[in-house]
C-alpha cells in the first residue's frame, strides 16, 4: 500500500487513482480450519487465535500437528523441510483477490513471481518483493485496463 502511494505521489504519467486497501485477517482465515496449533510463514506481526499455539515456518520448528496458514510457496517449503504438506488454509493474495474485491481493479502481490507482472482482466499481480518501478508498471497496467472506451460521436 505504501509503495503504491509513493508511486502515485510522483508519477506524472498516471491518471488520478484512489487506492483502497483490502485487508485480510489471518485469524479469520485460521478459523476456516479450526486447530489448536497453526504454522504461519513468518512472524509478520501475527498473533495466535485465542487458545491456539503458533509456530513460524521460517524458524524451522520441530514438526508439529498444525494447520499451515500460507500460500503455495509455504507449502513447497514445508514439503522440502518436513517431507509432506499439512492441512492448510491458502493465504495467497493473488488467489483471494477476485473473491475479496468483487472484480474491482486490484493490484496484488505473489511470492511465486520474481520479475514478471501478470495481468488478468482487472487484476494485476506484481512480485512479492516488487520494486517501485514494478509497482508503477502494475498500476499503469491497471489504469490502461480501466480506461474508458471512447469513440467519436
Amino acid at each position: 500500500m505504501e509503495q503504491v502511494r509513493r508511486v502515485l505521489s510522483v508519477a506524472d504519467d498516471l491518471p488520478p487513482i484512489e487506492v483502497e486497501p483490502v485487508l485480510v485477517d489471518l485469524h479469520d482465515l485460521a478459523r476456516t480450519r479450526p486447530s489448536g496449533h497453526y504454522l504461519l510463514p513468518c512472524r509478520a506481526g501475527a498473533t495466535a487465535p485465542p487458545g491456539a499455539r503458533l509456530d513460524y515456518l521460517d524458524e524451522l520448528p520441530p514438526r508439529g500437528d498444525w494447520v499451515l496458514v500460507g500460500c503455495e510457496r509455504s507449502r513447497q517449503i514445508h514439503r522440502w523441510v518436513y517431507g509432506d504438506v499439512p492441512p492448510n488454509v491458502d493465504s495467497c493474495p493473488r488467489a483471494m483477490a477476485s473473491d475479496l474485491t468483487g472484480g474491482e481493479p486490484t493490484l496484488t502481490k505473489c511470492c511465486l513471481f520474481e520479475y514478471e507482472i501478470d495481468v488478468e482482466g482487472t487484476r494485476v499481480t506484481v512480485p512479492w518483493g516488487a520494486s517501485l518501478e514494478e509497482i508503477r508498471r502494475g498500476v499503469a497496467e491497471l489504469a490502461k485496463a480501466m480506461e474508458p472506451a471512447w469513440a467519436p460521436g
